[in-house]
């Protein structure tokens, strides 16, 4: 016999015949098959929602390599890694900040001289809303995404999420992450 899926708002999962369907973000799902019905929640894991195949960086690279590729990939974060350790990251801001604006020579900069220093990250099995509150508290618009191996599997961005979350949770998101620095 067939099933019929509903979708709502918010959370949820499906449960038919003790099999669990994950589906997106934070949706309420209800299913008619036979003449039962069966609704339930769950959160969305990172790793649906993250941008895969990213790359990390040495802290030898230099600054303008870091801008040319942020060009060439349209992105504007890169990790910087150091004895198989992600030790740091570097995004637009920080050339812009401390190297453009500070009106150092660029040409002898290196990742290292501008990066921000340690890292933020969460694990690709991560519910979203755990990143998205590692984000709030750091402060920070993207964070890579390691798997169980501790190797870095992708990025989380704002973008990402809104593209994957609803709009209540990437405007919530937004705000988190966009309290003014001092």
């Amino acid at each position: 016999m067939g099933h019929s899926l509903m979708l709502r708002e918010p959370a949820s999962f499906l449960n038919i015949n003790n099999k669990i369907l994950l589906q997106p973000l934070q949706t309420t799902f209800v299913i008619v098959a036979s003449g039962c019905a069966s609704t339930g929640n769950v959160a969305m894991k990172v790793k649906n929602s993250m941008h895969k195949g990213a790359h990390w960086v040495s802290p030898e690279t230099p600054v303008t390599t870091l801008a040319q590729m942020m060009r060439e990939q349209d992105i504007g974060a890169i990790p910087v890694g150091e004895n198989d350790r992600l030790i740091g990251m570097v995004t637009d801001r920080d050339i812009a900040l401390r190297a453009v604006a500070d009106g150092k020579d660029i040409s002898r900069l290196t990742a290292r001289n501008v990066m921000t220093k340690g890292i933020a990250w969460c694990r690709d099995t991560d519910d979203v809303s755990q990143a998205l509150q590692v984000m709030g508290s750091k402060q920070v618009r993207r964070l890579p995404v390691i798997d169980k191996n501790k190797r870095m599997v992708g990025i989380l961005s704002l973008g990402d999420l809104a593209h994957t979350a609803s709009s209540r949770i990437a405007a919530d998101a937004a705000k988190a992450v966009s309290g003014h620095h001092a």
